[in-house]
């Protein structure tokens, strides 16, 4: 599990803080090894945002306080990888 808090974005005179939310992803792997006479093969699963959630979070702010720049999170990620040593 990655889990960011929530972050500083503006400190202005007069104004309350502005912060960033917090938000957490969770990520997954899933391995298997088989031996085979003197060869070795593996296989190994990899996911990230296994919930696939979408973040939607500000990274920067105008002087204003408006939020300026936006950041989605990224999507689902599967990885799939089979090794064969020999």
């Amino acid at each position: 599990m990655n889990v960011v808090g929530r972050r500083l974005m503006a400190l202005r005179p007069g104004f309350p803080r502005d912060y960033s939310g917090n938000y957490r992803t969770f990520s997954a792997l899933l391995s298997y090894e088989r031996k085979w006479k003197k060869t070795t093969g593996s296989l190994q699963l990899n996911v990230t945002n296994l919930t696939d959630e979408e973040n939607f979070r500000y990274t920067s702010l105008l002087a204003t306080g408006t939020p300026q720049l936006f950041r989605i999170s990224d999507p689902r990620k599967m990885t799939l990888t089979a090794t064969v040593k020999f």
